[in-house]
């Protein structure tokens, strides 16, 4: 607070408003976009801000990293690119994964978690893989007594598995899910583990990183136990910061996109962005409007737009840009009441890491910009061509096949009427772009010569 003014948390702003949503002071600039993204990152984990203030250095090579394993030949069917950077969806890409986090020290951790993975694979089809231990266990009866070298006995709902109980009635919640037996039993009858079975049903189920991943992440979380536990140890720090590092950095690009949300983007460069808007809409402040649902822009074809934050479940651009027809009642008191939109399928393009990197208020203001000067960027962008006004939508566009079909039709009207709409006549409309194809490339290569 400087001089009985409230400061904008966000862009260091010299006055600002108390949100009660929020529970900071925010600008007129700044708070419908802070509070979308404050809904939208509700489930991120409390260690997200720090880490994301300390460790940016981390989030570029780990982007590239994860990039590099969805393209190559082997990562292929084992990798997923979803609304952020690319994750995991099989146990093989998951130990391509393990293998950028541990680094030098990662071939002790890839020959325990390969054994499970290929035995797993070898077994498939036999009467001892993980579908075959499955089905005995559905059909398991009062009168089963043994299963795969383990004692066995139903009890309502739930199961004896060597004098531990799996089920709704067990007391431990580590063993409440029979779900996960299939895969302990698999483990302990190939050797692969030799841990009692309920020490390995609390190594598979314990928190946080399992189901963090599951709620918040694309990835498929992976069911080999080998697989489940090495991710716990190496997020808990059992084999040092730099790999824990690696493997919080990723699960925060697999939730959300860092440098776009208030939370983890660095609070130096997301003040900066939004500084910047509010200097765009200074310098062209006639076409440029601040208003509590969003910002307004008047372009070039004297259309208006509305760039607004998207609904927390909404686009992963962050934004969404309506064109609006009327906007009858400018001082209502509820945002946007009385006025007529609609909305533009325009989305943010990242071509390569620095787009990625670029905080939500330079997205925000490269958007201002395009839109401001909407005939330009209309011959780029062709939803936004449709939205301009008719007088506009007239001219010609290098390439447009309207153009081309209006003129034959206006041919065809003085010198062919009767066969305009036969098949003569789009049969020689056919002809006549063919030849017009063959000119072009003839005269360019005419023009090459001389």
């Amino acid at each position: 607070m400087k001089n009985g003014t409230l400061e904008c948390k966000s862009c260091n702003h010299e006055v600002a408003t108390h949100r009660e949503e929020t529970g900071m002071a925010l600008c007129d600039i700044c708070a419908p976009w802070v509070e979308s993204s404050l809904r939208r990152t509700g489930e991120i984990p409390s260690w997200a801000p720090s880490f994301c203030d300390e460790r940016q250095d981390m989030f570029y090579d780990t982007r590239k990293a994860i990039t590099k394993y969805s393209k190559i030949r082997e990562g292929r069917g084992h990798w997923v690119r979803g609304d952020t950077s690319p994750c995991p969806i099989t146990e093989r890409g998951w130990n391509q994964f393990l293998e950028y986090v541990m680094g030098e020290d990662a071939k002790g951790i890839l020959i325990r978690t390969s054994n499970g993975i290929d035995m797993r694979e070898d077994a498939i089809g036999l009467s001892n893989s993980v579908s075959a231990i499955q089905n005995h266990l559905r059909l398991a009866d009062e009168n089963t007594e043994h299963l795969f070298g383990h004692s066995i006995r139903l009890d309502g709902n739930s199961i004896w598995i060597n004098d531990v109980l799996f089920g709704p009635k067990a007391c431990e919640i580590h063993c409440q899910n029979r779900r996960i037996l299939p895969q302990l039993i698999f483990d302990r009858y190939h050797g692969l583990d030799e841990r009692s079975i309920e020490d390995m049903a609390y190594v598979y189920m314990r928190g946080p990183w399992i189901p963090l991943i599951r709620e918040t992440t694309n990835a498929r979380v992976p069911t080999s136990f080998a697989l489940r536990e090495e991710i716990c140890r190496i997020a808990d720090g059992t084999h040092g910061d730099e790999p824990a590092d690696r493997l919080r950095a990723a699960l925060l690009l697999w939730s959300t996109e860092v440098e776009r949300e208030f939370l983890t983007c660095p609070p130096s460069s997301w003040a900066r962005s939004f500084q910047w808007i509010r200097e765009i809409a200074a310098d062209f402040s006639a076409e440029v409007e601040i208003a509590g649902d969003g910002i307004y822009v008047t372009g070039s074809s004297k259309n208006m737009y509305r760039i607004a934050p998207t609904a927390p479940n909404g686009r992963a651009d962050r934004f969404e840009v309506s064109r609006i027809l009327n906007r009858e009642d400018d001082d209502s008191s509820e945002a946007g009441e009385g006025e007529e939109s609609v909305p533009i399928c325009i989305h943010s393009m990242s071509s390569d890491e620095e787009d990625l990197e670029r905080p939500l208020g330079d997205v925000i203001v490269n958007l201002i910009l395009a839109l401001r000067d909407d005939l330009q960027t209309a011959e780029k962008i062709p939803q936004l061509f449709r939205h301009l006004p008719g007088e506009f939508q007239t001219r010609r566009r290098g390439g447009d096949r309207r153009y081309w079909r209006q003129r034959w039709g206006e041919y065809m009207r003085r010198n062919e009427p009767e066969e305009q709409d036969g098949p003569l006549g789009n049969r020689r409309y056919r002809e006549m772009r063919i030849a017009v194809r063959a000119a072009r490339a003839a005269l360019g290569e005419l023009g090459e010569e001389e």
